[in-house]
């Protein structure tokens, strides 16, 4: 070994040329001292590993094999196996890879989604702020965040959704002014969200859903934040109400908070300016007041709107079908009264509609038959009475009917009692109280036509 240290460096370079950087070559380098100096320089860095590297992207390019032909894993097999390795190699050499990487381009992008069990080293400052697409998914990354993030002062995209991240979101990831797309999300991310994040001005998506994050939402990530056009905080622990400032928000057109602890009402006035809002979804949370009105006419792209177990109050809105888009509409389990209105027939696109567990009363509105790709159709456990409408005849596409629970139900509309039915699969009821509903069905239950289910 003593011989081996005593090589001059300009051969030493040559017997170790072309070896790779993470099995061989800093293999080597735990051989002695003295020839860990002799590896580690950064003459050997750029005459060595850094040479290897544009040979291995120029065979890459030319989709050739390696140097040595009978090699049997090609040159950009061996490039995406070092991209996603790269994290455990001495930052020397990290930042050699990245040298190499930038070269000919202003872009960069790192993917590690076959890089498992690691952390993000503090040391990925060192990348530059070159780096506009950093994505570490599901790489069973662990550990925290490093402050040191914000230095990547160029991201636009930082997605380290799926892995086993714990910790705080950092401060300093407010420092990402450029930044456009942030994904956290099934993580084990806790704390507060930081007020810093108001700061992404450009932010289009921020999802951080299926977290421990707790504390309110920023206000200032809604208030300074206009370009966002998603916002995810699903599943986390999040209390407080849900900010006023949501009105600045023009472009937003997805905004998911279900399974959260949010207070208060939902601010109506905000549902004047989302005229892009697409989808709202905030059940399971602890949301009082009423249904807001502006939903329906201000909102006319909404197609998914899940209000579902809270503790909301009053009538639906008939404003609210003026939402002519809508596909899915999920209200149970509240504490909603009054009567379904006709106008639910507006929206003839309507796929999935669950009122169940309120105490809705009244007749069933016959303009529900317009909705003919209603596919699900859930108004147990309510007050409704009289009979079920021939209109529905027409709703050809329902595979789960379920009218359980309202005992003024008396039987089907017409001479048929429902003989002209067509539902798919299931008819679940616990209503005991009005046999002619069972006969009107039971011509079509022996057909096949769907099973009846009584609980």
């Amino acid at each position: 070994m003593h011989e081996l240290t005593a090589i001059p460096t300009e051969l030493l370079q040559e017997i170790f040329s072309w070896t790779h950087p993470e099995y061989d070559l800093i293999q080597c380098q735990r051989l002695c001292k003295s020839l860990r100096r002799q590896l580690s320089n950064q003459q050997f860095l750029k005459t060595n590993f850094q040479r290897y590297l544009l040979d291995l992207v120029k065979a890459s390019a030319a989709h050739e094999n390696l140097i040595d032909q009978t090699a049997s894993i090609s040159a950009s097999e061996r490039l995406q196996e070092m991209e996603h390795r790269w994290f455990k190699w001495p930052e020397l050499y990290q930042q050699g890879f990245i040298k190499v990487k930038l070269q000919g381009t202003s872009e960069l992008e790192l993917a590690l989604s076959g890089y498992k069990n690691g952390k993000i080293p503090s040391s990925i400052q060192h990348v530059g702020p070159q780096l506009q697409v950093l994505n570490l998914s599901n790489s069973s990354l662990q550990g925290e965040i490093p402050a040191s993030i914000g230095s990547l002062t160029g991201l636009q995209h930082l997605n380290l959704s799926h892995n086993l991240l714990e910790g705080v979101i950092p401060a300093t990831i407010g420092q990402l002014r450029l930044l456009t797309h942030l994904d956290l999300s099934a993580n084990r991310l806790a704390g507060c969200i930081p007020e810093s994040i108001g700061n992404l001005s450009l932010l289009k998506m921020i999802n951080a859903s299926n977290n421990r994050l707790t504390g309110p939402l920023p206000h200032a990530l809604f208030r300074d934040c206009s370009n966002l056009e998603s916002i995810q905080f699903e599943v986390n622990r999040l209390d407080g109400s849900i900010p006023r400032e949501l009105i600045y928000t023009t472009n937003l057109k997805t905004l998911g908070l279900r399974c959260n602890s949010f207070t208060g009402t939902l601010p109506a006035q905000a549902f004047t300016r989302l005229q892009n809002l697409e989808s709202l979804d905030v059940s399971c949370n602890q949301l009082q007041g009423t249904i807001p009105t502006q939903l329906g006419p201000s909102c006319p792209e909404l197609k998914h709107l899940n209000l579902s177990h809270n503790l909301l109050t009053g009538e639906i809105p008939v404003e609210l079908w003026d939402a002519h888009q809508l596909r899915n509409v999920y209200l149970k389990q509240n504490q909603l009264y009054g009567e379904l209105s006709g106008k639910i027939g507006n929206c003839t696109r309507l796929s999935a509609l669950s009122v169940s567990n309120n105490a809705l009363s009244g007749k069933l509105p016959p303009e529900l038959g317009e909705c003919r790709e209603l596919s699900h159709l859930m108004l147990s456990g309510n007050q409704f009475e009289g009979i079920i409408p021939k209109t529905w005849e027409t709703l050809e596409h329902v595979g789960y009917f379920d009218l359980g629970g309202n005992p003024g139900l008396k039987s089907c509309e017409g001479p048929s009692h429902g003989s002209g039915w067509k539902f798919q699969e299931v008819v679940k009821t616990s209503n005991s109280r009005f046999p002619q509903f069972f006969a009107g069905l039971r011509g079509m239950w022996s057909k096949g036509f769907f099973r009846l289910r009584v609980l």
